[in-house]
């Protein structure tokens, strides 16, 4: 499929209190008429056009049309923004399907199966075509032939008759003069089933130009009405339970005054039929299992003064309810070519028909609809949906070889989450873009009618995080924080699509419903903030209130120095430790240093002790580090000096005192104690004890010069150790002579 078009804007507002309300009638909900499409866009008439919505997401659209002239394939169109903008093209045998004649039929499941039904164009051979798509009308493939020589072959989809399952039928007017139906089972995306043989429904023969539909629980309905005639007659209906069951005989429903082709001014050739429509309420709503039965009639039987009609049946067809008008005018204008359908998710109803209400000659149209919301006891003000007037006139002669087929035998339109699309032929050029000019050859035309059902309000979402600390900081990783995105309106819309602008979005659960949640996970140091988005499928996005995050997880780092600095700290020195604590996040994500300190450095005493230190940033993280220190003595008047000479194999004597802070002396008691910690050796010897003199308050020691040393220098090394640690210590060199 090729080419798009873009649809622009909005045509028109209808509010309810823009027409004066019949007496009773419940007041009608606002709607939007959107603006006029035209799909086909092409030279020669193009009618009897078909529309689908997915019923899960209303945004996506496919729609398809007869081309009348040249046949041979069938106009296409799909939309995946709600009709914003729509892929033109075709479906013909180049896609692998048996090339199109006439009578397009479509059918879109709840699985996303998108189902097409047509008449080939075989001229020898005529048969009903049924084709299969699971990419929304990008690719088709045909997956049987139900019927040879058919007549106006309609898909349709529901529930299976087991449940948990769906189910496709076809009906057409077939051979020996009945209506025909045949049904296949439905388990999932692609997955049909072989078709059951097809049945004729008996007592149909003579009637025709019917509609199909499947109940709540699998069953099947059948209209039908006159096949021929101008004075009416009577509308039929016939049930089956479902798949693998007959039909029962076709009984009365009501009667008509259209007959099966009666001609009027707005359609002189082509003719009208009856036109009678069904629908199955299958939402939850409060007419669950109602069935709709909606056809044209005329006053008096034969006139071109048509009306539009709905019954209802509570018990499946058994009995039906009084009518009730459509249309809302009360001249003798023509409505005809009606189409009826059912929104899901709400239980509410739409027509659409051609309208000649505007013209005294009833020859131009207009398109027009109207909404039911109370299970069809009255129906709000009608609406016009065209933007142009039509007249069928224009598109005679056709080209030659082809047959004059006026507005076709019908219209199409779908209903989904309070969005309808119909499809009508149309020569107004109201868009501008008819390659054959104004009221000359048929487009078909649609546009994207809100109306109730419709959201009017985006989803609203909640990002619902775990309480922070008492500093509004979270200092450990990851934060999980709960999403939900909610559309509780009256008229709600699925959630079709949840995101955020931070962090990890886990498995979204809900979506397809009203309801969706997911848990966002956070880890992202620093300060942020999160916006979490949520898109239903009337394409409206909530968005949450920003959540402002702060994390930091990561302790501030302790890098302690002493004053003095070196080591020892000398015995009753004057000492602090300063903590130098600082944040190691980047400082665009560090919450900083608040607060850190150092406890007292103590050197009373020598040997090895520690000191705590701390620091806490802003966001509440905490870290302590035990830092290291020693406390020691100054070696003080070291003899012998550097340089002294001493003999190979000599002695020398040693003698030094040991001094705190201030070259102090460290008291006599506390040296004398020391012991043989105090050594003094050659370095690679091992060291011998000095005696401490109390009176001279030195350290002294005769060393012996360690036999066969080379003459050379060689270093005397003085130390005092406490608990293992070296708490004071000096080296002299001497030099040693042979």
């Amino acid at each position: 499929m090729g080419g798009r078009t873009r649809r622009m804007g909005i045509t028109a507002t209808v509010i309810a209190a823009l027409s004066t309300m019949l007496a009773g009638a419940p007041a009608a909900p606002a709607l939007t008429v959107g603006a006029n499409v035209n799909l086909s866009a092409r030279s020669g008439n193009q009618v009897e056009g078909a529309i689908a919505v997915d019923p899960n997401n209303r945004n996506r659209v496919y729609a398809v049309a007869m081309n009348a002239s040249p046949a041979g394939s069938l106009i296409a169109a799909r939309s995946g923004d709600g009709g914003a903008t729509w892929t033109r093209g075709t479906v013909t045998g180049a896609e692998g399907l048996p090339l199109a004649s006439a009578d397009p039929s479509l059918s879109w499941d709840a699985y996303g199966n998108l189902f097409l039904s047509y008449i080939n164009n075989s001229k020898t051979h005529p048969a009903e075509v049924l084709a299969l798509s699971t990419d929304g009308g990008v690719t088709f493939k045909a997956i049987a032939s139900l019927a040879s020589i058919p007549d106006q072959p309609t898909v349709t989809t529901g529930p299976g008759s087991t449940p948990g399952t769906g189910s496709v039928w076809v009906s057409w007017k077939g051979s020996l003069g009945y209506m025909w139906a045949a049904g296949a089972p439905i388990t999932g995306l692609g997955s049909v089933g072989a078709f059951l043989p097809a049945q004729a429904v008996p007592g149909t023969q003579g009637l025709s130009y019917g509609d199909i539909a499947v109940g709540p629980s699998g069953g099947v309905m059948m209209s039908m009405g006159p096949e021929t005639g101008s004075l009416g007659g009577a509308v039929y209906t016939a049930t089956s339970p479902g798949l693998g069951s007959p039909f029962s005989e076709a009984q009365i429903a009501t009667t008509t005054g259209v007959g099966g082709q009666m001609p009027i001014p707005a359609q002189p050739t082509r003719a009208i039929d009856s036109e009678s429509g069904l629908a199955y309420d299958r939402s939850p709503g409060a007419h669950h299992g109602r069935v709709y039965l909606m056809y044209t009639d005329a006053n008096p039987a034969g006139s071109a003064s048509t009306q539009l009609y709905l019954r209802h049946s509570d018990d499946n067809g058994a009995t039906w309810s009084s009518p009730v008008k459509v249309n809302d005018d009360t001249g003798e204008a023509s409505h005809f070519l009606p189409r009826l359908a059912l929104d899901e998710s709400t239980g509410n109803l739409a027509v659409t028909w051609y309208d000649t209400r505007s013209d005294p000659t009833n020859i131009s149209t207009e398109f027009w609809g109207a909404f039911s919301t109370d299970g069809g006891a009255s129906f709000g003000p009608n609406f016009k949906i065209s933007a142009g007037t039509s007249n069928q006139a224009g598109a005679d002669p056709p080209p030659a070889g082809y047959p004059d087929l006026d507005y076709g035998d019908y219209t199409g339109a779908s209903f989904a989450q309070g969005a309808l699309y119909p499809i009508w032929a149309d020569n107004s050029n109201s868009t501008g873009d008819n390659p054959d000019g104004a009221l000359s050859y048929f487009d078909v035309y649609s546009a994207r009618i809100m109306g109730p059902g419709s959201e009017a309000h985006a989803p609203t979402i909640q990002v619902i995080l775990p309480a922070a600390n008492s500093n509004g900081w979270y200092t450990s990783t990851p934060v999980a924080a709960q999403v939900t995105a909610t559309d509780s309106s009256a008229e709600a819309s699925p959630i079709e699509h949840l995101s955020c602008s931070e962090g990890t979005l886990g498995a979204v659960t809900g979506l397809g419903t009203t309801s969706a949640a997911a848990t966002l996970t956070l880890s992202r140091q620093g300060v942020g903030s999160v916006t979490c988005n949520a898109l239903n499928t009337a394409s409206l996005k909530g968005e949450s209130a920003p959540v402002s995050v702060r994390i930091d997880s990561v302790a501030p780092a302790l890098a302690p120095t002493f004053t003095p600095s070196g080591s020892p700290i000398l015995l009753n020195a004057v000492a602090s430790a300063a903590a130098n604590a600082s944040d190691p996040l980047l400082e665009q994500f560090a919450s900083g240093v608040a607060s850190s300190s150092c406890g007292p450095v103590l050197t009373s005493s020598a040997g090895p002790l520690t000191v705590s230190c701390t620091a806490t940033d802003q966001a509440g993280n905490t870290t302590s580090e035990a830092v290291p220190y020693t406390v020691g003595y100054a070696v003080a008047a070291l003899k012998p000096t550097a340089g002294k000479r001493v003999k190979n194999g000599g002695s020398v004597a040693v003698s030094f005192g040991l001094a705190g802070a201030g070259g102090v002396p460290i008291p006599a008691g506390l040296a004398a104690g020391l012991g043989c910690t105090v050594t003094v050796g050659f370095e690679g010897t091992s060291p011998i004890c000095l005696k401490y003199k109390p009176r001279a308050q030195r350290f002294t020691a005769r060393v012996q010069t360690p036999a066969g040393l080379l003459p050379g220098t060689r270093n005397l090394q003085v130390q005092v150790t406490v608990r293992g640690v070296v708490v004071a210590g000096a080296t002299v060199p001497l030099k040693i002579i042979g």
